[in-house]
């Protein structure tokens, strides 16, 4: 009489725990790549603000990790001291700049309000 087999063979499970493992490689060098795609956005923020605002200083940038409209573009902000006289005014200039995980756009554009006139 023969038992019938429950269960896993290990040669099946040790492939099973391969497959997963290569899966889960792939998927976080993604993410990490969309962080750093971030963090390239702002580096090209950074430059365009300081083009636009010489001398001044910079107290912040903040990009979005996602390309929200497919245009290669992410939203960014920054916040610069213009104020003059020992009197701080902060001004925010919000661009779209590139990201540069896989993507030939370079640079920052200016991102503008919509329209709402009549």
């Amino acid at each position: 009489m023969r038992r019938k087999n429950k269960g896993f063979k290990l040669v099946e499970l040790i492939v099973v725990v391969a497959i997963l493992g290569i899966v889960a490689y792939c998927g976080c060098g993604a993410l990490g790549n969309m962080f750093q795609a971030g963090k390239g956005a702002e580096d090209e923020m950074r430059e365009y603000v300081g083009k636009l605002y010489p001398g001044r200083p910079i107290q912040g940038v903040v990009c979005t990790n996602m390309d929200t409209d497919g245009d290669g573009y992410i939203s960014c902000t920054a916040t610069v001291d213009v104020g003059d006289g020992g009197k701080v005014v902060e001004k925010q200039i919000n661009a779209q700049c590139a990201r540069t995980f896989m993507n030939f756009n370079s640079g920052c554009k200016p991102m503008y309000a919509p329209y709402q006139g009549q």
